[in-house]
C-alpha cells in the first residue's frame, strides 16, 4: 500500500514538472521585464514596471526611459518566466 502511494506521489511530481516545461516552451507571452533600485520611497507606480516587452530592444527603451525619473538608480532586465532571469543592467 505505502509503495502504491510513493509510485503516485512519483507520477503526479513527473506530470508537475512536465506541465511547468511544456508551458515555458509554449507560451507566448512577452519575455522580458524591468526591476529597478530607488534612492527613496517605492517603485510600483512607474507603468513601465508593470509592463512585458516582447524583444531586449524595447525593454532597453523602456528602461532608458526609467533612467530619466531622478528616483530611478539602476534598471535591470530579466527573463520573464518562471524564475526570473537576468540579461542585463542598465545604469545612468
Amino acid at each position: 500500500m505505502a509503495e502504491t502511494i510513493q509510485n503516485e506521489k512519483k507520477a503526479t511530481n513527473t506530470n508537475s514538472i512536465q506541465r511547468a516545461a511544456s508551458w515555458r516552451t509554449t507560451r507566448t507571452d512577452p519575455m522580458f521585464r524591468l526591476i529597478t533600485t530607488v534612492k527613496r520611497g517605492s517603485s510600483s507606480n512607474f507603468p513601465a514596471l508593470w509592463a512585458r516587452y516582447d524583444t531586449l530592444e524595447d525593454a532597453r527603451s523602456a528602461a532608458a526611459t526609467l533612467l530619466r525619473e531622478e528616483r530611478v538608480g539602476h534598471v535591470m532586465i530579466v527573463r520573464d518566466g518562471l524564475g526570473h532571469e537576468f540579461v542585463e543592467w542598465c545604469s545612468r
